[in-house]
């Protein structure tokens, strides 16, 4: 999502400038720098969707929660808001989309404040995690294969050699190694370095810098494995500033103010990890291999051995397990499956990236960082630690592994395997709480220059008659029907750009910026329909196994879901605090996902125009 030394919005200093590329100007190389700049793939400009369709779209959403008089109440305010304030502020949007450097897309600049400006803690808020198929990478010898051919895909960016798939948006690609979220008050910095040759590696609070690029050529992965088992072997260090990159961004922006003013070398250690090509992290906390003990250790974990400003590898040591927990400010998750994809070790070592270029070196070179630190900052992070065992403990997580059917049996019947699932939701936390949800689905949007994502609202009247038709048992197969393809026609407009709240954030924030007190926005019901009590998101691929992060509202539940050819993996989270259990929804959910396998398997086959691609 952001660039290199982002700008606020409002100044147009940003150097990126987009680029009117020839076919001849694309078959270059694609420096780390240009993917942010130039529309090699000459994709379109993220549209501007038509005021009057967004405000259309946004009462049948609201009418699912309440048809009465507040809904009546919040017609007369969106008709108002469409024939004045925001017919003026649906003009000053298109104006400014005309604009050719940054922002590329009348919501990119916007985006960027909600991550640079948000001053919530990362873990559990905004940093996801993916574990990656054990079959591909587990244990220490295969991790260091890994952090080697990513060290190694990294130099191959700066050198032009991105592969480019599938026609998308590249322009976050440079972004994910090498870059760090910098804490700073009431808004963050995201800095990029061009010519790092060191990772992180960091367990137990011990930090250590290990040089993994000599001359264009990366070490052995041995040599990681190595550093890994040193690094895993040192005593635990009682003040581990890592911990401060789990607090609260303006708690850490004040402590890394202190750290730099008490003593000016510590900057230089900082700006050692800030410019690291990527951490690795090792976790000698969790001993047992279980779905739901690595999901809680993936999510937030031993902050000990954490580092929230970056993308970071995860070992958890006693099970051999390994995720990615991401720095989410940047890109979105098929950013990270790309990488991922195009870096997993192959099974032969002979067949790894690095094999020809990979090169030894000696322990002596190891770098411990290790911290003059004040007094006070290390009252600090006894504190935060405190404070944040009270955090996790309320965190409940639960990893429903199901295999009775998968995409496979879905598609033979003709239906879309998302939108089965998305249903799935509806009707357990229906069944569960009584109420509709206002549901976030997640869409990706890489499709146009320089977009990311937007809303497919799953929660429709479609999916409420669904609901009631099934609310105890098995009901007609006709209302499932009419759900999935009213969720297929939704998520074909969002993906054509006519999704609305990137749109309403658009016109929101313009509001807000130029002092319009717009009685739309502050509507109960308008607030209510995007309070998303489920944030849900598709991280299929072969490469993962557990795809996860926390609830976006504290009532809420956080899906991330695993569609596999012959099952389904479905990450729960919630809050305990807000009296939700991971556990009830995932036996409500298994309860209906038991209910469509016997539709599936009952019916000789569903009407084919219910799918979806």
């Amino acid at each position: 999502m952001h660039i290199a030394q982002t700008e606020a919005p409002s100044a147009q200093k940003n150097p990126l400038q987009q680029s009117d590329s020839t076919v001849e100007e694309r078959e270059q190389p694609l420096s780390i720098f240009d993917f942010s700049q130039k529309n090699y793939l000459q994709l379109p400009r993220l549209p501007i969707p038509d005021l009057a369709d967004t405000i259309e779209t946004l009462l049948a959403s609201c009418r699912v929660h309440d048809a009465g008089e507040p809904y009546q109440n919040l017609v007369a305010k969106a008709n108002a808001f469409l024939h004045s304030t925001g017919k003026e502020l649906q003009a000053q949007l298109r104006v400014m989309d005309q604009n050719e450097g940054y922002p590329f897309n009348y919501v990119q600049a916007i985006w960027d404040d909600l991550y640079l400006e948000n001053r919530l803690s990362h873990p559990i808020n905004t940093a996801p995690f993916f574990q990656l198929n054990a079959d591909r990478v587990s244990g220490e010898t295969l991790t260091a294969r890994f952090v080697a051919n990513i060290v190694r895909w990294t130099l191959d960016l700066r050198e032009g050699q991105l592969s480019v798939k599938g026609g998308l948006c590249n322009s976050a690609m440079g972004k994910q190694f090498a870059t760090a979220k910098i804490p700073k008050s009431k808004r963050d910095e995201i800095i990029q370095c061009d010519d790092s040759n060191n990772i992180i590696l960091l367990c137990n609070g011990n930090i250590v810098s290990l040089p993994v690029v000599v001359d264009k050529k990366v070490v052995d992965p041995k040599v990681i494995e190595e550093a890994m088992d040193y690094v895993a072997n040192l005593p635990k260090d009682e003040h581990a500033i890592s911990s401060l990159t789990a607090t609260s961004r303006d708690i850490w922006a004040n402590e890394r103010t202190r750290l730099i003013d008490h003593n000016k070398e510590n900057a230089a250690l900082l700006s050692k990890i800030d410019n690291a090509i990527v951490v690795l992290s090792i976790d000698t906390t969790v001993d047992s291999s279980s779905h739901d003990q690595a999901s809680q250790a993936l999510l937030a974990g031993d902050i000990t051995s954490r580092w929230f400003d970056k993308h970071q590898i995860i070992l958890l040591k006693h099970s051999g397990r390994v995720g990615i927990n991401f720095e989410h400010s940047c890109s979105d998750g098929t950013n990270w499956i790309h990488f991922i994809q195009d870096c997993l070790p192959s099974a032969e070592p002979e067949h790894s990236h690095h094999n020809e270029h990979s090169i030894a070196l000696n322990r002596n070179e190891y770098e411990r960082i290790q911290f003059e630190m004040p007094t006070q900052t290390k009252q600090v992070i006894a504190e935060q630690a405190f404070l944040w065992q009270q955090q996790l403990s309320d965190v409940d997580t639960h990893v429903l592994t199901y295999t009775l059917w998968g995409k496979s049996l879905a598609k033979e019947h003709g239906v879309s395997p998302d939108a089965m699932v998305q249903m799935a939701f509806q009707l357990a936390y229906f069944r569960l709480k009584g109420d509709m949800a206002p549901t976030y689905e997640s869409a990706q949007m890489r499709q146009y220059f320089c977009a990311r994502t937007d809303t497919i609202r799953s929660c429709s009247s479609a999916s409420k008659r669904f609901a009631f038709d099934w609310q105890e048992t098995i009901g007609s197969k006709s209302t499932l029907l009419e759900a999935i393809k009213s969720h297929k026609e939704q998520s074909k407009r969002v993906l054509q750009g006519e999704g609305i709240d990137r749109h309403l954030l658009s016109l929101e924030t313009l509001a807000k910026q130029q002092g319009y007190q717009e009685p739309l926005f502050s509507d109960p019901l308008y607030k209510q329909s995007a309070t998303w009590l489920m944030s849900t998101s598709n991280g299929s691929d072969p490469s993962l196994d557990i795809f996860g992060f926390g609830p976006v509202t504290h009532k809420g539940f956080g899906l991330g879901y695993i569609i596999k050819p012959n099952s389904l993996c479905v990450n729960i989270t919630a809050f305990k605090s807000a009296g939700n259990a991971a556990t009830d929804f995932s036996q409500a959910l298994e309860k209906v996902l038991d209910e469509f396998y016997q539709l599936l398997t009952e019916s000789a086959s569903l009407p084919h125009d219910t799918i979806y691609p």
